[in-house]
């Protein structure tokens, strides 16, 4: 412990900020481990009220200086992806249970002449050769090097 009087002061104020920080950091945590439970039980309307509480948690503790304001939007931008991620899923669960199979649509035609290319012109276009992406180019003359250093000072006897 401190033996200066205003270092004893500031220890003393260090274990209040501690418990009153304590307090905003906790519940912050609490309420993020609560949303990340709905979003892993795939309940989207329970995640959605409970990571709207985990964001404003995390402002209100980033406002205070609690917790730094990156490290408050880093852990916000983690849990919007996973609840972002859950509603996507939810709702192409959705539009896939309600869509009954479809055959697709054939284009139509765009109305200009000659908008589709003959088959003549397709089938050159495969059967011309294709050069190999990965071949490597010939290797450049390497200019040589002199077989000894030049002597820039005077050897010593």
């Amino acid at each position: 412990m401190a033996n200066i009087r205003s270092a004893k002061k500031r220890w003393r104020q260090s274990l209040k900020r501690r418990e009153r920080n304590r307090v905003h950091a906790g519940a912050a945590r609490t309420l993020i481990t609560r949303a990340r439970r709905l979003i892993m039980a795939g309940d989207a309307s329970g995640a959605e009220e409970a990571v709207r509480e985990a964001v404003a948690s995390l402002d209100r503790a980033a406002q205070r200086g609690t917790i730094h304001s990156n490290n408050s939007s880093r852990r916000k931008s983690r849990l919007m992806k996973a609840y972002n991620l859950l509603v996507a899923e939810t709702t192409a669960a959705a539009a896939e249970a309600s869509e009954a199979p479809v055959e697709e649509p054939k284009k139509a035609a765009s109305g200009r002449a000659g908008a589709t290319k003959p088959k003549a012109a397709t089938a050159k276009k495969a059967a011309a050769p294709k050069a190999d992406a990965k071949a490597k180019p010939a290797p450049k003359a390497a200019a040589k090097k002199p077989a000894t250093k030049p002597a820039t000072k005077p050897a010593k006897k």
